[in-house]
């Protein structure tokens, strides 16, 4: 890899561990769609996910009395029980309805709350194995598994600190599940673990500084911050969406052209081309 793509791409890790330091989410949503600008894609999916895991455990080590225990193993467990449920849903549900459905609902809540306070919060954890099943079934069928965490976390009322450290109890064991996944596929290689090397310095002030600015939140201000986070995210799933819409008649016409091309495609007869109509 060139010195210079080192360089951005070490800038890009920056950037979304500060993401991740400051609201406890986020990364991903700030790192896949800037990384797979200059690498191949399953790097970039790589490297954020052996990142995401290393931050994860730093801030939950670091932070760990500003965890919601009692939520976190109900979301953790109800988590990893949703995800095989996701990959397994994948086969049967149509994979862009699904994402307008839940690119709808997070819009719409961070609308919604951006535009008037809610009208309502949740006083206890009863219902974190809903948001945790909700989060393991999109994690394990679209690698989405923040914003029901998200949208349970801002119900809750918890404030920044609270919210940011809770987060990385649910978010660690996903994390290495990830990891896992990565490295079944063949994905740990020299060139991943050598540019994460390069990385963890700046992970580390990003680190701290996502921390130092976490502390000067007050809940409210906090709280419309994660809503404008979740509002990106929900446009960015809209935009992948109208993406796999407007690329598919592209493939379909370069294939067509490339069987018309190919000598499977055409008859040639009496010095002169047949062309087969399709």
């Amino acid at each position: 890899m060139e010195s210079q793509i080192v360089l951005v791409v070490v800038a890009i890790v920056f950037v979304a561990a500060l993401t991740r330091s400051t609201f406890g989410f986020g990364e991903a949503l700030v790192g896949m769609p800037l990384l797979s600008a200059v690498v191949d894609v399953r790097f970039a999916a790589t490297l954020i996910a052996l990142s995401a895991t290393l931050n994860a455990f730093t801030i939950l080590a670091s932070d760990w009395r500003g965890v919601q225990w009692h939520a976190t193993w109900r979301l953790a467990i109800a988590t990893l029980v949703g995800v095989p449920l996701g990959v397994l849903g994948v086969d049967y549900l149509p994979e862009i309805l699904i994402k307008v459905i839940l690119a709808s609902l997070v819009i719409s809540f961070a609308m919604y709350n951006l535009l008037k306070p809610a009208l309502f919060q949740l006083r206890t954890d009863r219902a974190a194995p809903v948001f945790g099943i909700a989060a393991g079934i999109l994690g394990g069928a679209y690698v989405t598994l923040g914003p029901p965490l998200v949208i349970f976390a801002t119900l809750r009322g918890w404030d920044p600190r609270q919210f940011r450290s809770t987060l990385q109890g649910v978010f660690f064991p996903a994390s290495i599940f990830v990891c896992l996944n990565h490295f079944w596929y063949g994905r740990w290689n020299g060139d991943i673990f050598n540019c994460l090397l390069a990385c963890l310095p700046v992970m580390a002030l990003g680190l701290w500084l996502g921390w130092s600015l976490n502390q000067r939140f007050s809940t409210t201000q906090f709280q419309r911050c994660v809503f404008g986070l979740l509002l990106a995210s929900g446009m960015v799933l809209i935009s992948s969406v109208v993406f796999e819409v407007m690329s598919e008649p592209a493939a379909d016409a370069a294939a067509l052209k490339a069987e018309a091309a190919s000598p499977s495609g055409m008859r040639t007869g009496h010095g002169s081309a047949d062309h087969r109509v399709h």
